[in-house]
């Protein structure tokens, strides 16, 4: 394109002297571009964090500001140009007593459903194990429905202040499929996290959120 003088004519209809500048760029651009660049810059290399906190599929319990236990669990863990992102999804879990394992069955997590444009066989293939969330719903057996899980997003930076505060109570498998994100947003502290759960039934009503019970959502 260079070669054939890109819009020197039109420049020229209306100037020779414009037609004659824009050349010279023309030029000018090309003997830039055709040099051979000696100053290759050396690929950017990012740390890999490895002393985590914790690991994905882990439920972790903690002391809420109103003396209750709450629990949230660890679904993924994000690693990106030297960040290390903890993704974290809540449960309705709440009690004086600190829960185990068999405590969380019976409790639920937030999710919401999201809209398709597929059809039921190619969502399904798209999300799977999003079927046992559709049989959950039991919209007249004729779901179709991306699923999501409402998370939020911790720095490891960040969790380095609070960590401790933070108690594994055992292993919680979600089905990766359901995994997917519905939302998400980001903490920075301890209080940002119990802020969290300070008026969870609002907070659904609000963003219009759902509770799915542990049982359909974990491979059990």
């Amino acid at each position: 394109m260079i070669d054939k003088g890109i819009s020197v004519a039109i420049w020229t209809e209306s100037s020779v002297n414009e037609g004659k500048a824009r050349h010279y760029q023309l030029e000018r651009f090309w003997k830039k571009i055709s040099l051979e660049n000696v100053k290759i810059r050396t690929p950017k290399t990012y740390r890999t964090i490895t002393n985590l906190y914790f690991k994905p599929d882990t439920a972790l319990t903690f002391k809420h500001i109103d003396d209750s236990y709450r629990v949230i669990i660890c679904i993924d863990i994000i690693q990106h140009r030297g960040a290390c992102d903890y993704r974290f999804a809540l449960t309705t879990y709440r009690a004086k007593e600190k829960p185990t394992l068999a405590n969380l069955l019976n409790s639920e997590i937030i999710g919401r459903k999201m809209g398709t444009g597929y059809d039921q066989s190619e969502t399904r293939a798209l999300q799977p194990g999003v079927e046992r969330v559709w049989e959950f719903e039991k919209e007249g057996g004729n779901c179709n429905f991306f699923f999501g899980i409402v998370q939020f997003s911790i720095n490891h930076k960040n969790l380095t202040s609070f960590n401790s505060k933070l108690e594994s109570i055992g292993t919680l498998k979600m089905l990766p499929g359901l995994k997917k994100s519905g939302s998400l947003s980001g903490l920075s502290t301890f209080e940002d996290l119990e802020a969290e759960f300070l008026d969870l039934e609002k907070r659904l009503r609000i963003f219009g959120d759902k509770k799915y019970p542990v049982k359909v959502l974990c491979d059990l």
